[in-house]
Formats: structure tokens, sequence, C-alpha cells
């Protein structure tokens, strides 16, 4: 149904760098009061890797569907893999926060989750929060309300269109968020009525430019300019909200960043990046439970009766949480993900459907 996919080695290391920049961010807790050395260090930057995550997921999706015929076939088989690529590992952790929580370990920063949380936040139906935010179980499972969002509306575009999809899933997001800003409170909505949306169609962009060195470089240099005008938004988000200013300041660097990236290795490939990439193969399970993990281990360390310094015990959690992100790529995401596509019915109702017009 698809050509094979390009091997983007300088993406897949971004993936890594992205999820690990998240996993950063969320040290500031685990971080004494008194370690003055680390007071000022930026956290808060380290939220940008959601941004570059979410353009990255545009670009990926760009890719991927490029030579996919319309049809209903291509896009619940699209829709499939998404699911088989995302829920697992999610409903997997889900579960066993809430065994957590049973248990009274509070490793996800929640005493207790009702039956509406835990349903909504396993179907990727936003849990909203009384000042208006997602909190899902998972705390940064929000993030991942906006990907199902995305999906949703790539599987009615490659459904619908076999050309101009990038207009397609375009307009299609523009008249989504132009109905959700006329008939929903901002505050109830992140995902319909947010701007941050718009990151997934740059990494659009940058899929249909990466090939084109006169689309690619005006391009950057349109993404230069406007990040030079945001510059007192990237002062002000750290980057915080979900609005189109964290999209335009961010999430336009985000943009450059992947355009580079990609348009450098298709000139010039840079073969594998050893670590970076395991750790990007990785990305999705590190950034999962990376907050768990901290968490454990500062109870490991508590009940120990330890006390490592900020610098040793940053690092200690950092390496714990890479390492259970490893081990759960490795035993549980990559052959659960790979099972499930291969169940697919779409792909074998594809193949048939080739064949039959083959013969």
């Amino acid at each position: 149904m698809t050509s094979r996919l390009p091997q983007f080695e300088s993406i897949r290391a971004l993936r890594g760098i992205a999820a690990l920049s998240v996993a950063v961010s969320h040290l500031q807790p685990f971080v004494p009061a008194s370690a003055s050395a680390l007071a000022a260090f930026p956290f808060a930057a380290g939220k940008a890797g959601v941004d570059i995550f979410f353009v990255i997921s545009g670009f990926v999706m760009a890719v991927a569907t490029a030579n996919m015929p319309a049809g209903r076939i291509s896009s619940l088989g699209f829709l499939w893999r998404r699911l088989a690529r995302i829920a697992p590992l999610y409903w997997i952790v889900t579960i066993g926060l809430i065994a957590a929580i049973v248990l009274d370990l509070n490793l996800g920063g929640q005493r207790s989750v009702d039956l509406d949380r835990l349903i909504r936040s396993l179907l990727f139906i936003p849990v909203h929060s009384p000042d208006g935010g997602i909190r899902p179980v998972i705390a940064v499972g929000w993030t991942l309300d906006y990907e199902m969002y995305f999906y949703l509306c790539m599987t009615i575009v490659v459904g619908l269109f076999a050309r101009y999809r990038l207009a397609a899933i375009g307009a299609l997001m523009a008249g989504i968020y132009l109905v959700a800003s006329a008939t929903l409170d901002p505050r109830l909505d992140w995902v319909l009525n947010a701007g941050l949306a718009v990151e997934f169609l740059f990494g659009f962009v940058a899929a249909r430019c990466y090939h084109d060195a006169r689309r690619s470089g005006l391009l950057f240099a349109l993404g230069l300019l406007i990040c030079w005008i945001m510059v007192p938004e990237f002062e002000r988000l750290h980057p915080y909200g979900a609005g189109f200013d964290r999209a335009l300041s961010w999430g336009m660097l985000a943009l450059l960043v992947i355009l580079v990236a990609a348009f450098t290795e298709y000139r010039s490939p840079i073969g594998a990046i050893p670590l970076l990439g395991h750790l990007g193969d990785a990305s999705y399970a590190l950034y999962l439970i990376h907050v768990p993990a901290f968490a454990l281990v500062n109870r490991i360390l508590i009940g120990a009766g330890l006390d490592l310094g900020p610098a040793a015990g940053i690092t200690v959690r950092l390496l714990a949480a890479v390492g259970i992100a490893l081990l759960l790529h490795r035993l549980i995401e990559k052959p659960l993900t790979v099972r499930l596509q291969k169940m697919s019915p779409f792909s074998s109702a594809a193949r048939s459907s080739n064949r039959g017009q083959t013969q």
C-alpha cells in the first residue's frame, strides 16, 4: 500500500533529545530547594520537547501517507497502525499508575482517580481540570489527546484525498477550529480550540519541502523571520500554554530544527547515531514513564536514607528513567506494536485488493 519509508536518523535522534528534554523539565520538583547552584537552571525550557514531538509527528505522518491511495482501506489502515503504536503502552502505563494509587505509592502525583477520569484517559478524551487544562491519569498524557485529534483528521483526509493532503488537512483543522471557537469555552477544550495543533501542520509542511532546496530555503527564511518577531514570546512562554503564540515561537523553532535536520540528511545521509538512536526508539516510553520513574527513585532514596546531592540525584533519576524506558520499549512496546500492526485487517484487505487488480 505504501513504499518503504526512508529512515531519517536525525529525526530518530531528535525524538530522543525531545523526550530527554521533557524529562529534564520535570526534574525541578525533585531538586532540593537548597541547591542554589541549580536554582537558575531553565528547567521549563525542556517543555519545548513537546513542540519538537508535535512537528516530528506531522512530518512522519506526511511521509508515511505520501504514497497512500485514497479510500476507506487506506484511511482505516492508517488509523489502525497509529492506534497500535500509541494506545497499548499508554493503557499499560495508565493501569500501572492506577495500581500505584491503590497501593498508595503516589508515583503519578495523584492520590485518587475516579472512574470517569480513568475512562476518558484511556479513550484519549480530554479530562479537564478546574483551571481549564487537561489532566489525564498520566500527567503528560494531555499531548496524546492532541496526537489522536491529528490522527483522526489524517484518517479523514487520507480516506478522501489522494493529492493536496496538506491543503485538505489544513482546511479541515481550520474549519474545526472556527466552529470550536464559536461554540466552545476556550477554557474547556484545549484540543479543538487551541493553536498548538498548528505544529502538526508545520511538520507536514516540512515533509513537503525537505527534498526541494528552493522551497526549503524560503521556508527556513520565513521561519527565521517569524522567530525573530516572536522573541518576546520565547521569553514569556518558556514554553507554556497551548495557543498560537506558542506555536509561532517554540513551534516555529522546532520546525526550523527539524527542517534543517531532514534536509541535511536528505542531501548527505549521516548514518545511525547509536546512543541517541536507541533513545529515540524508546522516546515514547521515556515520555510516558519518566515522572513515575523519578518518583520511584525518590521513594527508594528516601527509604534508604541516602542524600546524593543535586547533581548526582538528577543523574541517577535520569539514568533510571532511561533504563526503564529502554526495557519497556524492548520487552513490551516494540513486540506488542509489531504484533498488532501485523494483525491489521485493513492491510490484508489492501493486499487482496491489489492482487485482484493485477490478475
